[in-house]
């Protein structure tokens, strides 16, 4: 008679096998299919520009680039994007609150109006003002990110396209907390 522990390794390797066996099914159907760059690459398809319910579903810190990725799943619109196939519920939609570094301090934006600097202090205020948050100091902020304190938040996105390098994109231009 088998020991329980044999058992599972039995049904661990079972399972591990057919995982393997499946992958080289789907690695060698792959192999065979050939493909054409200039006609079977179709576009992304855009979200229509407009606002949208979503909720916050992913906030993370980026600490090499020191920025806050936020991620917004759209809920409750109905609809369609541009290709009249994917439906705008369930896409992603994302946004960077950079954070200010002390070289900012020293470097001028494009207009040369202000410092980088405050230009990022001003977006992040702007952006939390609009959201509702309190958090008002860089330890506040990533305690709060990391203990995700604003995820499942409701919001309204406004989405516009953007273009850039010659490709087009959703790009968020507005929020603001939904009541």
């Amino acid at each position: 008679m088998k020991k329980s522990k044999d058992i599972e390794k039995e049904e661990a390797g079972e399972l591990e096998n057919t995982i393997i066996e499946e992958e080289e099914i789907d690695q060698s159907e792959n192999q065979e299919e050939d493909f054409n760059l200039e006609e079977d690459i179709e576009p992304i398809p855009l979200t229509p520009k407009g606002v949208y319910h979503a909720h916050v579903t992913k906030i993370d810190y980026d600490e090499e680039d020191n920025f806050i990725m936020w991620e917004f799943t759209l809920v409750e619109n109905d609809g369609y994007m541009s290709d009249e196939i994917t439906p705008i519920d369930g896409s992603v939609q994302s946004l960077r609150n950079y954070l200010p570094n002390p070289e900012d301090k020293d470097n001028l934006t494009k207009s040369g109006k202000q410092t980088i600097y405050q230009s990022k202090l001003r977006f992040l205020k702007e952006h939390f003002d609009k959201l509702g948050i309190k958090a008002k100091s860089l330890s506040e902020i990533r305690e709060a990110v990391d203990n995700q304190d604003w995820l499942g938040m409701s919001v309204d996105v406004t989405i516009e396209p953007k273009v850039w390098k010659n490709r087009i994109f959703d790009n968020i231009v507005d929020l603001k907390v939904r009541k």
